[in-house]
């Protein structure tokens, strides 16, 4: 089998034109891969450490010439001569010299870096395609029995954190039926993008919000425009159940603060029969904070997110606990995105329930909708 010789990183630009880490893993048989992280701009407090240069003033502080060294000159060198298919392996190194928790040490984004392109280097060292490699990996996790095509989100209106300071909500998606094929459900979301503004559709698809309670919460009160003065948490929750009501929204996601338990258990208790309760800020990819949302019943689905916690093993183990707990699964971008579509393939490889990749515009977003089609003739072939 083929062995790592070779590791080493960048910076490039995120379509934010914000800088982001690219690494390149070379093989000794000559295969290389690359890959590269995307970042956040609405991030929650408990996500795995994104090293910035934050004392440097190039790019505003945010450039990622730390992280870069550190794969370059520390966490590239100590996996040479690595499998590698032993993602598992290469992962527990990488977590084991960093040390810490959070992954503040070397960088989230350094350790990301090399894991998503140590994936994709076993993908092309075995002659496989990434999301059947991903598969493999998440099949020996006893995750899934079979490959599935997600049905996309699209966002198709930005408000709170991505928008332009006119809505408090984050996200407003539409959401293909699931009696339609990938094909299908893009075709769907892409015309009614195109549409908005003019109309909205009638065809088979529902609504979602990504509510990202975190930024409008203040001082003990959810404070939004619609309303002449903040809501408590009871309050709130009178709210989204007249917005069901009236819209039927399919998912709900991060309806209150990330630290609001008690606030998640009572909306979950109300309305996770007639919903998608989906916790993002609250659960940030990380096992011990989904592992209290299980236990005490605040949500029924998780979005993930790689970069949240910082290895693709890491990854799988939370998306395994998301499944023996029954939830659903929502694979998703960032809104600092690069044309590298190793998202798209990972949420086919674990039969990921939906994916959010933003709206189908933009080559980032774009990069990894084609990535899905592909994968959707390639599927319907084999088959």
């Amino acid at each position: 089998m083929a062995k790592i010789s070779k590791v080493w990183a960048r910076e490039i630009l995120d379509s934010r034109g914000v800088p982001t880490v690219e690494t390149a893993c070379m093989l000794d048989n000559g295969i290389v891969s690359v890959s590269a992280v995307p970042a956040g701009t609405s991030t929650g407090t408990h996500e795995a450490l994104e090293l910035r240069d934050a004392d440097n003033p190039r790019y505003l502080g945010q450039g990622v010439l730390k992280a870069v060294e550190n794969v370059n000159s520390v966490l590239g060198q100590a996996i040479l001569g690595m499998d590698p298919t032993d993602q598992f392996g290469i992962d527990k190194r990488l977590i084991e010299i960093d040390g810490t928790e959070n992954k503040s040490k070397y960088g989230a984004n350094a350790i990301l870096s090399i894991s998503q392109g140590v994936a994709k280097a076993g993908a092309a060292a075995l002659g496989q395609q990434l999301y059947a490699w991903i598969f493999a990996l998440a099949s020996k996790g006893g995750i899934t029995k079979s490959v599935k095509m997600p049905i996309p989100l699209f966002n198709m209106i930005n408000g709170g954190l991505h928008g332009a300071g006119n809505l408090d909500f984050q996200e407003f998606w539409c959401i293909p039926a699931s009696n339609k094929t990938f094909t299908e459900g893009l075709q769907i979301g892409a015309e009614v993008y195109l549409s908005i503004g003019e109309n909205l559709l009638g065809r088979d698809v529902f609504l979602g919000l990504d509510v990202a309670a975190n930024s409008f919460y203040k001082g003990g009160e959810y404070v939004i425009k619609d309303r002449s003065s903040g809501m408590d948490d009871n309050q709130l929750l009178e709210y989204y159940k007249g917005l069901y009501d009236q819209y039927k929204l399919a998912i709900l996601e991060d309806a209150y603060a990330e630290d609001g338990w008690d606030s998640w258990k009572k909306l979950y208790s109300e309305m996770g029969n007639l919903t998608v309760i989906m916790g993002d800020d609250l659960l940030v990819t990380n096992p011990k904070r989904v592992q209290k949302a299980i236990d005490e019943k605040a949500c029924n689905g998780a979005v993930i997110k790689p970069n949240q916690i910082g290895t693709i093993t890491e990854t799988l183990d939370v998306v395994k606990m998301v499944r023996d707990a029954g939830w659903k699964v929502l694979v998703s971008h960032r809104s600092g995105e690069s044309n590298d579509s190793f998202i798209a393939d990972f949420a086919v490889g674990v039969a990921a329930d939906y994916a959010k990749f933003g709206a189908p515009a933009r080559g980032e977003r774009v990069a990894k909708y084609n990535r899905l089609s592909a994968i959707e003739v390639e599927l319907s072939r084999i088959k």
